[in-house]
C-alpha cells in the first residue's frame, strides 16, 4: 500500500533550479534512451518514468511562481 503522507521542505530559488533541470536532464536522457532501443516493454518504462518525471518538475514550477 502507497504512502501518500505529505514532507514539507524548504528550498532556495537555486535549490529549485537545479532540482528542475536534474529533471529536465532525466526526461531528455529517457528520449535519448528510447531512440536506442526497439523493445517494446523497454520504451513503455522509459515513457512511464518521463510521465513521474514530468509531473515532479510540474510540481516545483509551480511551488516557485507560488513563491513569487
Amino acid at each position: 500500500m502507497k504512502n501518500n503522507r505529505k514532507i514539507k521542505l524548504e528550498f532556495t530559488p537555486e535549490e529549485i533550479s537545479i532540482l528542475s533541470n536534474g529533471l529536465i536532464c532525466l526526461i531528455d536522457n529517457a528520449y535519448r534512451a528510447e531512440k536506442l532501443t526497439c523493445e517494446t516493454s523497454v520504451i513503455k518504462a522509459l515513457n512511464e518514468s518521463v510521465k513521474i518525471y514530468q509531473k515532479l518538475n510540474q510540481k516545483i514550477c509551480n511551488s516557485v511562481s507560488k513563491m513569487e
